[in-house]
């Protein structure tokens, strides 16, 4: 569940190291007023910026997921399908 009654918001962004990923973390950085986390496949090699909490997680594993959005107050999946 994400958590809205913290007063620092955390983005978690899906498909990080896509195109529009990519595109949506850069913005988001860029913005400065909330923390970004990407959630990648593979965190060491995301070629993220500094400013980008990197955190593994797999789309087809629900515990890594569940591990992704804790603490969170919106999630932004700007690939997902039905």
């Amino acid at each position: 569940m994400i958590n809205t009654q913290t007063s620092a918001k955390t983005i978690l962004v899906t498909g990080a190291t896509g195109n529009i990923g990519r595109a949506l973390l850069t913005e988001l950085a860029e913005h400065g007023e909330v923390r970004v986390r990407a959630a990648t496949r593979n965190a060491t090699f995301a070629g993220l910026p500094e400013e980008i909490e990197p955190f593994q997680a797999d789309l087809q594993h629900a515990d890594s997921l569940r591990s992704a959005v804790e603490g969170a107050t919106a999630l932004l999946a700007p690939d997902a399908r039905n």
